[in-house]
């Protein structure tokens, strides 16, 4: 079907080989980027979960041993203050402790009431990943004022990559 000669110009196999040379010297470059990246990306994960599961393990421990230190801390303000001077660092960080427990608890409790009306409405409506999308509203709930809205923008992306229709719900 095709006009004589012309089938030479498409399959030479001259130009099959410079198109092959071609594809496999841009692939070696590519693959040393693409894992020069994966490199990077995979020690920044790993730094990362590391420095999470360091966390845990010293918040774990300062909390098992919270009565040691606190008592080592009243071991210290007696011997170095006066009895005046420890009753209003005693009042103070009494006051501290049960002011910004009452906050943080507050926070929380409101942050789970936000994630659970959030997931009950993405269900009714029929939202996808309903679920994930009412965690990341109800976490973001806890930072004031501008904590929703930063919950809101990928929420939105991610209803508008699953389903455009519902972004408007």
């Amino acid at each position: 079907l095709l006009p004589e000669g012309m089938e030479k110009e498409f399959l030479s196999l001259d130009k099959i080989n410079a198109l092959l040379e071609t594809v496999l010297g841009n692939a070696g470059d590519l693959f040393n980027l693409l894992l020069e990246n994966i490199k990077s990306y995979g020690a920044k994960l790993f730094s990362t979960i590391s420095n999470v599961i360091l966390s845990l393990f010293i918040s774990f421990y300062l909390l098992a041993s919270k009565e040691k230190r606190l008592a080592q801390i009243k071991k210290l303000t007696t011997a170095i203050l006066n009895e005046k001077q420890n009753a209003f660092i005693y009042k103070t960080a009494n006051l501290a402790h049960s002011t910004f427990g009452g906050f943080l608890g507050g926070k929380l409790l409101d942050a789970l009431i936000v994630g659970v009306v959030y997931f009950i409405a993405f269900t009714i409506f029929g939202i996808p990943y309903a679920p994930m999308l009412a965690t990341i509203m109800g976490v973001m709930n806890i930072i004031p004022f501008f904590g929703p809205i930063i919950g809101a923008i990928p929420s939105a992306f991610i209803v508008f990559i699953s389903n455009p229709s519902k972004l408007l719900l």
